[in-house]
């Protein structure tokens, strides 16, 4: 919290609580409305990533959170938030991994290595593993630690591999304390700079700790193991973030929606029954708009409901927008319900409910060409 403070303090620590509550008259926005707005121009002018600033609002906003339970405010404030960052989820494919193996000469980063693939831990389960929880007569390691405090995080049981035991058996013989990652006779903190660089070493690209958990659960899913298995591994609470994250990997994924949308007049008779009243062209439309979805590769996307235009805005990653009539969006959510996930709350006014969906989409030019209308597709003003 200390860091974060520090970039809050000098807007926000000279007020007091209830301050943050009163309502600016130029604006007629709170004030926690209006100076957290400032914050994130001012922050983001700074060079800094929307990640760290959501950061630094989160933890004022659970503060005043907690104040607010607790009868210390009279509300809990509103605040300008910038929007969540896609979540990071590189992976390196196995001969990647075999490459960086064979770049790791230094031994605890080698079998830090290791045990991130085998037991898809985070960075501080590893580092804070010892040998009594490494049970090698039952092949098992325990990542939770009995004597740390419990977070949202949880940490798994997991079978210990033949790798796994391998690399452990060595490390053994030579371990001068009780944690199982050790240098020079004392346990490690962080792994991060040595990690980064046999990445750079081995040519494999920028490393990170935690890109062996994902690669772990990315090797699993492209195995075709279940999704609420693999949670079970990586210590995930509810599985729907495992789906979320890395379902795309699994060689089953949307593979029942797929079959749904086999060419056909059938398939069709379908859409049009579960959008009574869209006319026929618009069906036609919205069909294969669903085909194009799901055999081609997804990319990212959001979608939001354009209030003016009244039609639903894709947006890609790569600025592109491309507006959408509401009677295709509606078909397209009766239909293809797999493909949409993270659904927030919006009136009913085309039978949605949803503000913000996010949803797998493949490129413009499939797009355009599926609804076909090409003019409607524009680059965003950068």
């Amino acid at each position: 919290m200390g860091h974060e403070w520090k970039a809050l303090k000098d807007r926000f620590g000279r007020l007091r609580a209830d301050d943050l509550l009163d309502v600016d008259p130029g604006t007629h926005l709170t004030i926690a409305e209006v100076l957290s707005a400032e914050h994130i121009v001012e922050r983001r002018a700074a060079g800094r990533k929307d990640g760290t600033i959501l950061t630094e609002l989160s933890r004022l906003r659970t503060v005043c959170n907690w104040a607010a339970q607790r009868g210390m405010m009279k509300a809990a404030p509103k605040w300008a938030m910038p929007p969540i960052p896609r979540a990071r989820t590189r992976h390196l494919s196995r001969e990647q991994f075999a490459r960086f193996l064979e770049s790791a000469a230094v031994p605890h980063l080698r079998l830090f290595a290791i045990l991130g693939i085998a037991t898809g831990g985070r960075m501080g389960a590893i580092l804070e593993l010892t040998w009594d929880r490494v049970d090698f007569e039952r092949g098992h390691i325990l990542l939770d630690n009995p004597e740390r405090d419990r977070t949202a995080k949880g940490r798994a049981l997991v079978p210990m591999n033949e790798s796994a035991r391998a690399a452990l058996l060595q490390a053994k013989e030579a371990a001068l304390t009780d944690y199982v990652i050790e240098w020079a006779g004392q346990p490690v903190a962080s792994v991060k700079k040595g990690i980064r660089a046999i990445g750079k070493a081995a040519k494999v690209g920028v490393v990170s700790p935690h890109d062996f958990r994902h690669s772990a659960a990315v090797w699993m899913a492209e195995d075709g193991v279940s999704m609420s298995e693999i949670a079970r591994y990586l210590g995930h609470k509810d599985s729907r973030i495992t789906e979320r994250v890395y379902a795309r990997f699994s060689p089953e994924h949307l593979q029942r929606a797929s079959q749904s949308l086999e060419v056909g007049e059938f398939t069709q008779k379908r859409l049009a029954k579960r959008s009574p009243g869209l006319p026929g062209t618009e069906i036609e439309k919205a069909f294969e708009l669903g085909k194009s979805l799901l055999e081609n590769k997804p990319r990212a996307a959001f979608v939001q409901l354009d209030e003016v235009s009244d039609r639903f805005v894709i947006q890609l990653k790569n600025g592109v927008a491309l507006a959408i009539p509401p009677t295709i969006m509606q078909s397209l959510t009766g239909l293809l319900p797999g493909l949409l996930s993270e659904v927030e709350v919006i009136g009913s006014g085309h039978g949605l409910h949803s503000k913000t969906l996010g949803v797998d989409l493949l490129l413009l030019d499939l797009l355009a060409k599926a609804i076909g209308a090409p003019a409607e597709a524009k680059r965003r003003a950068s």
